[in-house]
């Protein structure tokens, strides 16, 4: 059976593999670790997230969230809580499956977007990463007027244009302007470039799943 490349509905092979790598770099430089919020992986996933695409189980998350004390980073630890042999540690080890989880979520959040003008590739990436920053309700506000952050203070607009930029698109950078001063270190901390290469060039060589 063939193997079909990842995919952003109304964006290209290319395209979105543009938009994964500039995402990934944004997220975490392209190196598998969890911030101080137990997010987690080259895409910075949290719990909820990853049960939405199917990668943790989902009732066993929404008991963990009643107890006291949650901690998302603990619940992700548990190899237990996950719908994959190996948990977090085989999550981390398969950056092919972390790019799909990103991309199937992307298609999630823009499909709760469709009653928007999304109508030319620009929109559909900024759309998709910023709703990877703060949900489909996020940008809902954002189109509404607003520009919510998240607990970092990273502003949905941010992500919008960097999205947009990342497919080469300048026509909503322009409008929405608000494009960085200065390069921002990734949310999940900073580290080296030479430490981020050999997983940028793993996730972008190993683009396709069976």
């Amino acid at each position: 059976m063939a193997q079909q490349p990842l995919q952003i509905n109304g964006l290209s092979p290319e395209q979105t593999q543009a938009w994964l790598q500039s995402l990934m770099q944004r997220e975490s430089s392209g190196v598998n670790q969890d911030n101080q919020y137990g997010y987690t992986g080259l895409f910075q996933f949290g719990a909820d997230a990853l049960g939405s695409v199917g990668l943790v189980n989902t009732n066993r998350l929404a008991q963990a969230k009643k107890q006291k004390g949650y901690s998302q980073k603990a619940f992700l630890n548990n190899p237990d809580n996950w719908n994959i042999e190996g948990g977090k540690a085989e999550y981390w080890n398969n950056h092919p499956l972390q790019a799909k989880a990103a991309v199937d979520l992307a298609n999630m959040n823009l499909k709760s977007l469709s009653k928007y003008n999304l109508d030319t590739p620009g929109k559909l990436a900024g759309a998709a990463m910023a709703s990877h920053l703060v949900g489909a309700g996020g940008v809902q506000k954002l189109l509404g007027g607003s520009n919510p952050s998240d607990a970092n203070g990273t502003t949905a607009k941010d992500y919008f244009n960097r999205g947009s930029a990342a497919i080469g698109s300048g026509e909503l950078l322009m409008a929405l302007r608000s494009v960085p001063a200065r390069p921002e270190p990734p949310r999940a901390g900073r580290v080296s470039r030479a430490a981020a290469l050999p997983a940028v060039e793993a996730l972008l060589c190993a683009s396709t799943l069976a």
